[in-house]
């Protein structure tokens, strides 16, 4: 909003480009080491699998789904002066990184199984 200082937005975009550089450098490593030998098929899910989180997050946001009567505790006004529920976008980020660490448990899992059939069918 307009309250925002100059010092508190340089902070926001410094803790979103780190975070940002982090994310993307560390999550292509890992998923060109998972698919060595299908590596464009590998990025063409990151590619569809944040394509589709953003238009998910951008279709919650037009359709009026997320839309509230008041303002309140987790119902904000923006500055086009419509009232939206970030509560539910809070919830659907935190489900989903508390489902991702499992998942790349299960991937690592799945990566290191694979690793040990190749070396004991090379290995004969």
């Amino acid at each position: 909003g307009r309250d925002w200082s100059y010092v508190t937005l340089l902070s926001v975009y410094v803790l979103l480009g780190v975070g940002r550089a982090t994310y993307e450098g560390t999550l292509r490593a890992v998923f060109a080491d998972f698919f060595p030998s299908e590596k464009e098929g590998a990025f063409a899910n990151i590619i569809l699998f944040t394509g589709t989180a953003s238009t998910l997050g951008y279709v919650l946001s037009v359709t009026g789904a997320l839309e509230c009567q008041e303002v309140s505790k987790y119902c904000m006004e923006y500055s086009d002066g419509s009232i939206h529920n970030v509560l539910v976008m809070e919830l659907v980020i935190i489900a989903m990184a508390i489902i991702a660490v499992p998942a790349f448990w299960r991937a690592v899992w799945m990566f290191r199984k694979e690793q040990n059939h190749n070396i004991q069918n090379h290995g004969d």
